[in-house]
């Protein structure tokens, strides 16, 4: 466009005599927010004759931005702006968000981009729209608003579950083919850009990976499982393998998303360590104890070859013939073990099994290993493991009877047991009463029976103080009831002078060398209930 200048605007031309225009041109721009072209407007000082040419600048177009899901950069391309004379200066970039403007691709009114495209990093997640305004000289035009683009940074691979089998699990058959639909493995996964592909490796115990047909591959293999919804942001999975050979084993599960995400090597999206089992437990051991070593038995402890849930039901369990009438008072477990704690009998000691025997049924709140396979096993005599215990002490009771509380040759003592007991190898014996100082109880020492006997009394020789022993050789051992009584003959004397005894609380402990029929050591002390004056 031409015109002439007049005043502040445009009029008919001024002639002015003079062979020479002085013409003073000022330019103000008028920025616009809209897609329409730059625009000038004209004043001139003097007098005078011109014309002038006014350059229209159009405004960018056709701004497109697009993001490739995953990331949080945004590209960014328009149309170039144009003006008659040439190429504008460059463009900055605006990143609109509700109503608010931020610098964009690193621009800003005085840092340009060239070119009619820009790339805009490290984008917070969300949905956005760009403004590109083009640059020539003091001019500014803006385009209209892009597109829409959102921005869902995804830099991690997708997070997975394993409903089925769960980590620490065991299953028996009933529980492994119900777990999941179809039969296998199962669970939930998702990501922010969507899940493509998941997929699964098995491992039993030993090393062997499954390979889609047997485990036989020495190498780990992931198998392909079947996702609920491909893509899907969030979905379930499954992976069909019917019910495996009992062992343990380890699952490790790899997903992969929409851009690429995914486990690899060593790192899973979910794992679990599991067992299948679907034999019963089989009965190992079934011991009997006497814990508290006072000649009645307590305990039972039920050995199995696995691992056993918690119970306490006493139901299942059936006791008969308890030794001193024991009864079953409560139900314990520990690894394989289960522990029959026994309410203690009104009856005599005795640590010896006879007739006792356990049963244990399935029909009824049953035991049952980790996988809930049940427990049973028919009438079973325990192993004895009770000790046998002193209960009862008794003397005078040979042929030769002497002055009361005074050891002679020929007196006897009989040591009384919870149960039969066995001689010791040697039953011609030393027996030694001995004094350790004038005011100290006697000890008894019977070699293989006692290990410890205290008289309870220190008159039992004639000099009143000082240490003192005396000696029986040639004594005796036999036994008696059934073998549940040792008696003790005393052989020929010497050393110091002994005398009749007012007696004392007598207390002994068995030697441990002294032991039942089935080999357990004797146990405990015993302390006779009032004075007495042995042999």
């Amino acid at each position: 466009m031409t015109g002439a200048i007049r005043g502040a605007g445009f009029g008919p031309p001024l002639r002015s005599p003079s062979s020479w225009v002085l013409v003073t041109v000022a330019m103000t721009v008028l920025v616009l927010s809209s897609a329409t072209p730059g625009m000038a407007y004209f004043s001139r000082n003097g007098a005078g004759t011109t014309a002038a040419a006014v350059a229209r600048v159009t405004a960018p177009r056709d701004v497109h931005a697009t993001s490739a899901a995953g990331t949080s950069s945004v590209h960014l391309a328009w149309v170039d702006s144009v003006r008659p004379d040439g190429p504008v200066k460059g463009y900055y970039v605006q990143r609109l968000r509700n109503g608010a403007a931020a610098a964009a691709c690193g621009t800003s009114p005085s840092v340009l981009v060239p070119d009619a495209v820009c790339d805009d990093s490290n984008v917070a997640d969300g949905s956005y729209t760009y403004v590109v305004i083009a640059v020539f000289r003091s001019w500014n035009v803006a385009s209209v608003e892009s597109n829409l683009v959102s921005i869902a940074a995804d830099h991690a691979a997708p997070s997975a579950t394993l409903a089925f089998p769960a980590d620490g699990g065991h299953y028996n058959a009933a529980a492994y083919t119900s777990g999941c639909n179809p039969i296998g493995m199962c669970g939930s996964v998702s990501d922010g850009t969507g899940v493509h592909a998941i997929s699964v490796s098995v491992r039993a115990a030993g090393g062997s990976y499954w390979n889609g047909t047997t485990f036989g591959s020495a190498t780990e293999v992931f198998n392909a499982a079947t996702l609920g919804t491909l893509d899907a942001t969030a979905t379930t999975w499954n992976y069909a393998l019917a019910l495996p050979p009992d062992a343990a084993y380890t699952v490790r599960v790899q997903a992969r998303d929409t851009v690429g995400n995914a486990q690899t090597g060593s790192a899973s999206a979910a794992t679990a360590a599991a067992a299948v089992d679907t034999i019963a437990p089989v009965l190992q051991s079934l011991q009997m104890f006497d814990t508290n070593a006072n000649g009645k038995v307590d305990t039972v402890v039920v050995t199995f070859n696995e691992p056993i849930a918690s119970t306490t039901a006493i139901a299942p369990w059936t006791l008969l013939n308890g030794p001193s009438n024991a009864t079953l008072a409560g139900v314990a477990v520990a690894g394989s073990a289960v522990t029959l704690q026994l309410s203690e009998g009104a009856g005599a000691p005795d640590t010896a099994v006879g007739s006792f025997t356990v049963a244990l049924s399935s029909a009824t709140t049953p035991v049952r290993d980790l996988a809930g396979n049940a427990a049973s096993f028919v009438t079973t005599a325990p192993v004895d493991r009770a000790g046998p215990v002193v209960v009862s002490i008794a003397n005078q009771s040979g042929s030769v009877v002497h002055a009361a509380g005074k050891p002679e040759a020929g007196d006897t003592l009989d040591i009384t047991f919870s149960e039969a007991v066995q001689l010791p190898a040697t039953t011609t014996i030393s027996v030694t009463l001995a004094r350790s100082g004038g005011s100290l109880p006697v000890q008894l020492a019977v070699p293989g029976v006692t290990g410890s006997m205290d008289l309870g009394a220190s008159d039992y020789f004639q000099a009143g103080s000082g240490s003192r022993s005396a000696t029986f050789a040639n004594s005796t051992l036999s036994r008696l009831a059934g073998n549940k009584t040792i008696r003790v003959t005393l052989g020929s004397a010497s050393g110091d002078t002994l005398r009749a005894s007012a007696g004392g609380p007598v207390t002994i402990v068995p030697a441990s060398a002294n032991r039942d029929l089935a080999g357990n050591a004797a146990a405990g002390s015993f302390t006779f209930g009032g004075v007495i004056a042995l042999f």
